[in-house]
């Protein structure tokens, strides 16, 4: 089957489906920037077959990317209950096609190229959902068959969008036993309204017993003007989700995109801090998230603080402690995250909640045991102490410009391999290249504009290579990697990549 991909109504990729595989595909070069961020690899990375005139015919390794990109986008089969809703022998990816792949969250949807229909239709049809979460869609005795508003929701939780008042909303459920997820989601709602910083205001969703069964909260994106981007969109344009510095790159690669640098720092350092507080131990790069203007494509500032409930996984793992915590965060534990917040004071301790009013909400759980909810009460005074601590320090554990550094070779050694899709003949020159990508014993000098290698023991300066066309190539590159630096104010004169 043949499916077109578009961002609202511009066509950008034609892809071929078999079984769940995608078997071919071509990249619509003039509207390659409203390709979904993680697409951009494939052609930073060059998995480029070949280009004829508008058309970039993908590879094997490319169509991979997109086999990938729509799991992520659809129901993965970890999620509770998903039988219910994936039925007769029928996969995520099939149901998310069967829904064009909208999601309230961006301007993306899939359409197959016979059966074409834009971007208004689409939405008018989805926009169709239910006005109220009854008590039956709850109960564990209904056999609810989900429509396809959540055929695009990832994550293990239940989850799915409905309206209310009108207004689109977001429903988060969870077993029985795991109110405690609700519950950080609930108590980081009221952390983050004392502090006066943007986030999602949760509220309990309850069944027929007044059991805690998940919570809810209001849509933050309208999906006309503004999409939401994570930082996994971010960091997988330029293939660095595996990154050491991924807390800074976050913030250089966002303000590349048009956001506050600072805006985005005091974002990522809230977070962190709130995270650490309420022992969410589940703040990934897919719930890390910032606002587009759909059609300029410009980050506008980070999105409200969603998604701070934990995971169901890691609750009550050991270790669960004071700052060792281990955490499915961008480091593993939580000490390690706390390392890179650079603004320690953005948090006011003083305008935390009580520890009474923490007691209340964890009083709510009917599932939790009195020594739990001791345990995480006493959790967080200690955690809200050290807090206290951090603030008054005014020492960083993290060298800023050291870490920018790192960072802006990272991002030369993918925009390098993607000037590599010329087809480099002169085996001395493909060597040159590809030891400039892989980092081995290249010198660049900024002022005189030298740069030499070694192959074979033999030393070449740029200046004697003779190929105007390959010493364009290499120029070409020079001239990305100043624009990554230019705005930095530290020495990179001599660099090894």
């Amino acid at each position: 089957m043949r499916y077109i991909l578009k961002h609202k109504n511009i066509p950008v990729l034609i892809f071929d489906l078999s079984e769940n595989e995608v078997i071919g595909a071509v990249i619509n070069k003039l509207s390659l920037e409203h390709l979904p961020l993680p697409l951009k690899l494939i052609v930073n990375a060059d998995n480029i077959e070949e280009e004829n005139g508008e058309l970039i015919t993908v590879d094997e390794e490319g169509c991979c990317k997109i086999e990938m990109w729509l799991s992520e986008r659809a129901v993965p089969v970890s999620r509770y209950n998903y039988e219910k809703y994936i039925q007769n022998g029928k996969t995520g990816i099939i149901w998310l096609l069967e829904n064009n792949a909208f999601s309230f969250d961006d301007c993306y949807i899939i359409t197959e190229i016979e059966n074409d229909v834009s971007w208004e239709t689409v939405k008018e049809r989805m926009n169709s959902l239910d006005e109220l979460v009854t008590v039956e869609h709850n109960s564990n005795e209904m056999n609810f068959i989900y429509k396809g508003h959540n055929s695009a929701l990832g994550g293990q939780l239940e989850k799915y969008w409905f309206r209310q008042d009108g207004e689109l909303s977001l429903c988060k459920k969870h077993p029985q036993q795991a109110e405690i997820l609700s519950i950080r989601e609930i108590i980081a709602s009221e952390i983050y309204k004392k502090q006066g910083f943007p986030a999602c205001e949760y509220h309990f969703l309850r069944d027929s017993d007044k059991r805690i069964t998940g919570c809810t909260c209001k849509s933050f994106v309208d999906n006309d003007s503004f999409e939401l981007i994570t930082a996994y969109d971010l960091l997988q344009e330029y293939g660095l989700t595996q990154d050491d510095n991924v807390y800074e790159l976050l913030v250089k690669l966002a303000t590349l995109k048009g956001a506050d640098g600072k805006a985005v720092s005091d974002f990522l350092d809230m977070m962190t801090l709130v995270d650490y507080l309420i022992t969410n131990r589940d703040r990934h790069e897919g719930n890390i998230g910032f606002l587009r203007n759909a059609d300029t494509l410009e980050i506008v500032g980070p999105a409200p603080v969603y998604d701070s409930g934990s995971s169901l996984k890691l609750e009550g793992n050991m270790p669960e402690n004071d700052a060792g915590t281990t955490v499915n965060g961008l480091y593993p534990t939580e000490d390690e995250c706390l390392k890179h917040v650079q603004n320690r004071r953005i948090l006011n301790p003083e305008l935390l909640p009580e520890a009474n009013e923490i007691k209340r909400i964890l009083d709510e759980s009917t599932s939790l045991s009195a020594e739990r909810k001791e345990g995480l009460l006493s959790l967080f005074i200690r955690k809200a102490e050290y807090i206290r601590k951090l603030a008054d320090e005014h020492s960083y554990t993290v060298d800023g410009k050291k870490v920018e550094a790192e960072n802006a070779m990272n991002m030369f050694r993918v925009i390098y391999k993607g000037l590599l899709k010329k087809k480099v003949e002169n085996e001395e020159h493909h060597k040159f290249l590809v030891m400039i990508y892989n980092g081995n014993r290249l010198v660049l000098d900024f002022v005189n504009g030298l740069i030499f290698y070694e192959v074979e023991g033999r030393r070449l300066l740029f200046n004697e290579i003779k190929d105007k066309n390959f010493k364009q190539l290499v120029v070409d590159a020079q001239k990305q990697l100043k624009e990554f630096l230019k705005e930095y104010d530290f020495d990179i004169k001599w660099k090894s990549i």
